[in-house]
């Protein structure tokens, strides 16, 4: 998947760190090499926003952590919506760590 992975940035014009793109490797294997992908050029953003031209470990952590949290609040959102719930809090974070349902969490009946 690395090997992938680096020939992707390679034809993109991505620069990275070795590390980095293993790091990738391993977000792939757990996800998908597509959720992979995604991340190159998000993270190559976040690298120049830095005033750096290579993509680190740093960057592809934020990233990932960035596009993770986005999908849960949209989870929380979506479960909020399908439940007809109309009062909406987020305690979510608390949530996960006690192991509720993520929509008890976050709705108020």
């Amino acid at each position: 998947m690395d090997m992938i992975l680096s020939i992707r940035a390679q034809t993109e014009s991505l620069e990275a760190d070795d590390e980095a793109l293993a790091l990738l490797g391993d977000i792939g294997v757990r996800t998908s090499l597509r959720y992979a992908v995604q991340l190159l050029t998000p993270s190559r953003i976040m690298a120049g926003t830095q005033g750096r031209d290579k993509i680190t470990v740093a960057d592809v952590e934020e990233i990932d952590e960035l596009v993770r949290f986005v999908a849960a609040w949209g989870l929380v959102v979506w479960c909020c919506v399908l439940g007809g719930h109309r009062r909406v809090s987020f305690p979510l974070w608390a949530a996960v760590l006690r192991r509720q349902s993520i929509c008890q969490a976050a709705c108020r009946q």
